[in-house]
């Protein structure tokens, strides 16, 4: 659990090996700002949240390490329900080399905040990761999938920075890239604003 700011970065080569035992996230990060570089993630379990690196939040940094997983190498969760104004930090995954899993954004929902909320999205920038992808666990390549960002009331706001999936090599049998927005800006009310 990194649950505070931090660098967590091996050497260059070799790479030291993170052995996740073959069950439960290898890394779940919990706060913002951490980075994450120049490690060997391997021995994950199958089911998704045994994946290599989890988030619960945003404002994270994870570039040049190798993930060997059987489930995603990156699964990201954010959910905010009946909460109140938020700020979700810039995403950042680039020059990984994953093997088994991908990349997966799960959720990021913002379902029925309270009234007259600020909710700020950083920009999501995934580019230049190596994903040959062999998982069973339904995540091949790069999988995006935001939902029920719904319900606002009053003045509240939502602003997303944007998402950007550029230069990724992905070799799958299955879905190399998938985008999903369902339910964005869904019931809005008074003077809200997406």
């Amino acid at each position: 659990l990194v649950d505070k700011a931090v660098h967590i970065a091996g050497v260059v080569t070799p790479l030291p090996v993170v052995n996740g035992n073959g069950s439960a996230p290898t890394f779940v990060l919990a706060a913002e700002g951490v980075e994450i570089t120049a490690l060997n993630i391997t021995n994950t379990g199958t089911m998704l949240a045994d994946c290599g690196i989890y988030a619960t939040v945003g404002g994270f940094n994870i570039h040049d390490n190798l993930l060997y997983t059987q489930a995603p190498g990156l699964y990201v969760d954010i959910y905010h329900y009946g909460e109140g104004s938020t700020s979700i930090g810039d995403m950042n995954i680039y020059s990984n080399r994953m093997e088994g899993g991908g990349i997966y954004f799960e959720r990021m929902q913002f379902d029925r905040p309270l009234n007259d909320s600020t909710i700020m999205v950083g920009q999501i920038d995934i580019h230049d990761n190596w994903i040959n992808s062999t998982s069973g666990s339904g995540v091949n390549g790069v999988k995006i999938e935001m939902e029920h960002t719904q319900y606002l009331y009053g003045s509240t706001s939502v602003d997303m920075a944007g998402i950007s999936v550029t230069g990724n090599h992905i070799n799958s049998s299955s879905e190399s890239f998938y985008l999903s927005l369902e339910y964005i800006g869904y019931n809005m009310y008074d003077t809200s604003s997406f």
